[in-house]
C-alpha cells in the first residue's frame, strides 16, 4: 500500500530494516533507533531533524536512520 501511494515508513521496529534486505519493501523508510521515549521527545527529535529528513528523501535516498545524534544513509 505504501508503496502504490508513494508514502514514507516510519518506524521503530528494526524488522523492516530486514524485511526492506530480503524484500526490497518498504522503498523509503524512516528509522528511529533511539529505544524506549516519551512521545514529547520522540516528536522533539524529529521536528529538530525535519528539514534534514525531506532534504535526503527529495535526494531519493531510501532508508535513513535517526538517532539521538546522527543521521544516517543506508540505501
Amino acid at each position: 500500500m505504501s508503496e502504490n501511494e508513494n508514502r514514507i515508513i516510519i518506524t521503530k521496529d528494526g524488522d523492516f530494516l530486514k524485511y526492506f534486505l530480503v524484500h526490497g519493501i518498504p522503498k523509503r523508510m524512516l528509522i528511529i533507533t533511539i529505544g524506549n521515549v516519551k512521545n514529547r521527545k520522540l516528536l522533539d527529535l524529529i521536528r529538530a531533524n525535519i528539514n534534514e529528513i525531506v532534504s535526503l528523501f527529495s535526494d531519493n535516498k531510501m532508508i535513513i536512520a535517526l538517532d539521538n545524534q546522527h543521521i544516517s544513509v543506508h540505501y
